[in-house]
């Protein structure tokens, strides 16, 4: 494919917008290599208008060729997903359950840049919308993580210090020792919460999961991401044993999951709807939003692509993985540590759920319009 460069655009923010990369080595790594095979000597000083080749395999999908059978299958499959839409309404969000997870915590305290460590402020993030839903809507709440120094106090601090006393409310509590069970705790905790609610007579389409991160992609480009299921990449049968596993009630009685083709494509469609609504809510509110493709079905890195496990083995249809910042961009940075930014992401995000169960909520003053670009 060609693309002629704009005035003032650098090769990353190509890359990024055409084929998908945001990690930082490999948005780097595929710029140089395009630069080699253009002729292109100094990336830093490409004229206006230059015709850019971009590898075919390298292009996402919606920028083939029309004719390419790539392009076609991706068409395809769009139009199944957009197929699904929830049809449930509430008022005031009365029987809808929101899940909420906040990555990391106790010893693993995520991403970390600029000085400030993803854990603690996802999960003021995650308290501030807990608070706004149980305050103001009908709505309950149920989480998948607890502090058990601060509980769910909201912090109205710009720096958030680490306390490592978060634990995963499973059966028993988890302490986060190991990073990799505690992912898959997670998964195991949402679905045992997503049974237990359908058994008791919840209407499945009213159930949300949410799992809260700031991840850290190329600084030159910040702001929000959603991460949705994709359908293509749940395939699988997925479980885990070991001590880990065996020890935790969740995770004994429901080992594996699989899931049925028209469940990944209902869950795909009504996740993205749900992230529609949600990239419209921070935009609406000031809140910071990645300029290309904000809402994706799947992560790209080294050349592999896979749905992030909380939102690949959860058994809710209706869920969200939320970048809400990216760390390695300093004014994204200084955003997420400002207490009033965060509060203005868990309206948004109030405001996102009203509009995907049909209500219009109620609008306090606009904030003014915040774009995180480069440094």
């Amino acid at each position: 494919g060609k693309y002629r460069l704009k005035r003032g655009e650098a090769l990353y923010s190509v890359v990024m917008r055409f084929t998908g990369r945001v990690d930082s080595h490999d948005v780097n790594d595929l710029a140089l290599a395009i630069a080699a095979r253009n002729g292109i000597k100094d990336v830093t000083d490409i004229p206006t208008g230059y015709a850019v080749k971009i590898p075919l395999d390298d292009l996402l999908p919606e920028y083939l060729p029309g004719q390419d059978p790539r392009r076609q299958a991706w068409e395809k499959g769009r139009q199944n997903i957009a197929r699904y839409t929830n049809p449930s309404r509430s008022r005031n969000l009365e029987g809808v359950t929101v899940i909420l997870d906040a990555g990391h915590g106790g010893r693993d305290r995520g991403a970390a840049h600029n000085g400030i460590s993803e854990h603690e402020y996802v999960y003021d993030v995650l308290c501030r919308i807990k608070a706004r839903l149980e305050g103001d809507t009908a709505a309950r709440v149920l989480t998948t993580i607890k502090d058990r120094r601060e509980g769910y106090r909201i912090r109205e601090s710009s720096r958030l210090t680490r306390n490592q006393a978060e634990v995963l409310l499973t059966d028993p509590p988890f302490s986060l020792t190991e990073p990799y069970a505690s992912v898959n705790l997670r998964w195991y905790l949402t679905n045992a919460y997503f049974r237990r609610l359908v058994a008791e007579g919840s209407d499945p389409l009213k159930i949300v999961f949410t799992s809260l991160h700031a991840d850290a992609r190329h600084p030159g480009l910040g702001g929000a991401m959603v991460y949705v299921p994709g359908e293509e990449y749940r395939r699988g049968r997925y479980g885990y044993t070991g001590p880990v596993y065996a020890r935790t009630r969740e995770a004994r009685e429901h080992p594996y999951v699989s899931f049925t083709r028209a469940a990944r494509e209902r869950s795909e469609g009504l996740s993205r709807q749900f992230a529609s609504a949600l990239v419209k809510a921070f935009r609406g509110r000031g809140v910071a939003v990645h300029p290309y493709d904000p809402v994706r079905e799947r992560i790209i890195r080294r050349r592999r692509s896979w749905v992030p496990a909380v939102l690949r083995c959860s058994e809710v249809p209706v869920q969200v993985l939320v970048e809400v910042s990216n760390l390695s961009n300093r004014s994204d940075s200084r955003l997420l540590s400002d207490p009033a930014y965060r509060q203005r992401v868990a309206d948004a995000y109030v405001e996102a759920l009203h509009l995907y169960y049909g209500e219009l909520p109620p609008r306090p003053p606009a904030s003014r319009m915040v774009t995180s670009r480069g440094n």
